[in-house]
């Protein structure tokens, strides 16, 4: 290895400091040039691009705020906070471990999906069944959910589950079934790693205490409902100005985006981050495809490659909502080798 960049005595003092906790985390300073991300925006992309898909979540909500008011016979807030678009190898790497995961199958489109409870949630929907008011001030942090925290998830499991068939009926029927619970995140592989998924995130208030639940399905559904998801006077009012249409496509195709990828993620320690410097190699795993992001929303997927002497991306597929593309003939992609 290289010559480190701190030295072994900086970096025993930083190793001594984190363990008997003589430093304590305190607040960066912000980078005037770094952007804070909103997870609003993407919502606000998301609703866009498909309108009814606001119109079968306010539905799904005021269904779950319904039913929860009915049985557990107190009023319940539940809030959409926001709905999120990623790659699944990202998602599945920041779901806190252990989770309350269970696995759905979602009919009729063949595919698997995630209904996931957080600890808080579930520690209120105890203390509720036992009469209390869900306060979390005296919550202890457990490695496993106790037989009577599953038994509670899978009741509210069920319960969001029926509301979320009632929400899409009018729109296309679909139905989610548990086929399977996990508790560590690291063994559920529903999905490709570069394949997306949309979460919507949920909040359940008791009482002023608040829990989260978390619906993730395939974006690819979405995909093939986008017809059904724009209602139809968005449609006859883009049929009668097509001259107002063609004129505003003009310019915005001159308009500057932001495409980006993403070939792998890695987490490593304290130790191992102190301990690199330059000229260090991180050995990384060659996905087999490759999805490109438009604006943090997925576009294309492809293949890595070269092209004229440089690092390039073949475009393999084209999600729905894009015109094709045509990919060069000279095309050479790469070996699976890794670096």
């Amino acid at each position: 290895m290289s010559e480190s960049i701190l030295t072994e005595e900086e970096i025993d003092t930083l190793l001594d400091g984190v363990s008997n906790g003589d430093l304590k985390p305190g607040v960066a300073a912000i980078d005037p040039t770094v952007s804070v991300f909103d997870f609003n925006q993407q919502h606000n992309i998301i609703v866009s691009r498909l309108p009814k898909i606001e119109i079968i979540f306010d539905e799904y909500i005021k269904g779950v705020r319904n039913k929860l008011t009915r049985v557990y016979k107190k009023e319940v807030d539940v809030q959409l906070a926001y709905l999120h678009t990623r790659r699944f190898s990202d998602y599945q790497q920041n779901l806190p471990n252990p989770s309350n995961l269970n696995l759905v199958s979602i009919s009729p489109f063949n595919q698997v999906g995630l209904i996931i409870l957080d600890s808080k949630i579930l520690y209120i929907l105890v203390d509720q069944y036992f009469g209390g008011t869900g306060d979390l001030t005296g919550r202890v942090e457990t490695k496993a959910f106790s037989p009577i925290e599953l038994k509670m998830s899978e009741q509210f499991v069920n319960q969001v589950l029926d509301e979320w068939k009632l929400a899409w009926e009018g729109t296309s029927p679909m139905l989610l079934d548990v086929i399977g619970r996990e508790d560590n995140p690291d063994v559920v592989q529903l999905l490709g790693n570069n394949d997306v998924i949309l979460q919507a995130v949920f909040q359940v208030g008791f009482n002023g205490n608040y829990g989260e639940f978390q619906v993730a399905i395939p974006y690819s559904i979405l995909e093939s409902l986008r017809e059904k998801l724009i209602p139809e006077s968005s449609k006859k009012q883009g049929a009668d100005d097509g001259v107002w249409r063609d004129a505003l496509a003009k310019e915005i195709s001159t308009s500057q985006v932001s495409l980006s990828s993403s070939i792998d993620n890695l987490s490593i320690t304290l130790q191992e981050l102190i301990e690199l410097s330059p000229g260090d190699v991180v050995p990384i795993d060659m996905p087999e495809s490759i999805c490109l992001f438009v604006e943090g929303l997925p576009i294309f997927e492809g293949r890595l490659g070269a092209f004229n002497g440089m690092n390039a991306i073949e475009i393999e597929r084209a999600y729905s909502h894009t015109r094709p593309v045509k990919t060069a003939k000279n095309y050479t992609p790469q070996s699976g080798e890794r670096g």
